[in-house]
């Protein structure tokens, strides 16, 4: 069982929940009068001291706010009121997760090894997730971005044909970390998360993904937005990467300005926003004007699968198998049902 949260639903004073046929509503916990009935087109409200409830169709999805999703919907006690979350297997979780991850226009390779490595990662996140937590994932791009049910059968088929398989690593699932594009040279996960001591995830070089629009980027940055990243009075004055890790992405940067600063490369795109640094990969700086022009290449954190290489891979006639042992290697494919 995969508890997502709906992240952006989560921010709204309501849901609404549309259920076609037989519905079942009962109390989040299982105490409590149940209502049954047939059809449900309602507002569901999400403030502190709003009753914790389970819908559940009988048969078919539940939509929420719009989107079918698979297995029931938790009106949960989060920390200010109540969190939408949907309840499913792994397996329909998987489906959702390959079409918000990859998009039919992927080969089946591709697709494949992604429903493999979202197993996995899934799985993984299970076993981290903080006692009374009411959700083990989100369904965005904090973990992975999960759609509901999608209605082309490329996805099922891609998640049944690789139903039960997971990456594992001394017995254990490996946290199968992904990302669009690595630009030339996938990243250690110690480097980028501080996870040591995980062989599979330590790095690769990838000539598959040279074909992909972020292979290689270009981006131009105010002075004034740099330094309001390194929280230093603007304008910021210089850049430049201090430490480079394996694969050659920026592990430090020194923000030139009237109150130097030096900060993580990662830490720098995340306040800067994936759109404007869209990896760490920096491999030159230049000044334009009062902008910062910066040349890079890739596209997220480098960690593990790199999915346009996994399309290029599978372009290429490589299977599944094969790209996931590029990408993880020394992992163990390993069916857990």
């Amino acid at each position: 069982m995969i508890l997502v949260l709906l992240r952006r639903a989560s921010t709204a004073p309501s849901v609404r929940v549309e259920i076609r046929g037989r519905v079942r509503i009962e109390p989040l916990g299982g105490r409590g009068v149940a209502r049954a009935g047939t059809g449900l087109s309602e507002d569901f409200p999400l403030a502190a001291g709003a009753p914790a409830r389970r819908i559940r169709a009988e048969e078919g999805p539940v939509v929420v706010n719009g989107k079918p999703y698979p297995g029931a919907l938790r009106l949960a006690p989060g920390d200010r009121g109540l969190l939408p979350v949907i309840e499913t297997d792994l397996e329909a979780y998987v489906v959702g997760v390959l079409a918000g991850e990859l998009g039919s226009g992927f080969t089946l390779a591709a697709l494949r090894a992604q429903a493999v490595a979202s197993r996995t990662y899934v799985l993984s996140r299970l076993r981290s997730t903080p006692p009374g937590q009411p959700w083990h994932v989100a369904d965005d791009v904090t973990a992975q971005v999960f759609v509901g049910v999608p209605p082309e059968p490329i996805f099922r088929k891609a998640a049944a044909d690789t139903g039960g398989l997971i990456l594992a690593w001394r017995g254990a699932p490996i946290p199968a970390y992904f990302h669009s594009t690595c630009g030339g040279h996938t990243a250690p996960a110690e480097e980028v998360f501080g996870l040591a001591g995980i062989p599979p995830l330590s790095g690769v070089p990838c000539e598959f993904c040279r074909s992909a629009k972020y292979y290689r980027w270009e981006t131009r940055l105010s002075a004034d937005d740099v330094a309001r990243a390194a929280s230093m009075p603007p304008p910021a004055t210089g850049i430049s990467v201090l430490r480079r890790g394996f694969g050659g992405r920026a592990l430090s940067v020194l923000v030139e300005g009237a109150r130097p600063a030096t900060l993580a490369a990662s830490d720098l795109r995340l306040r800067l926003g994936a759109e404007k640094l869209r990896s760490t990969l920096i491999l030159d700086i230049a000044r334009s004007g009062p902008d910062f022009v910066l040349s890079g290449g890739g596209w997220g954190h480098g960690v593990g699968m790199c999915q346009m290489g996994a399309q290029g891979m599978g372009r290429a006639g490589a299977s599944a198998s094969d790209i996931l042992a590029h990408y993880y290697p020394g992992a163990a494919l390993t069916r857990l049902y």
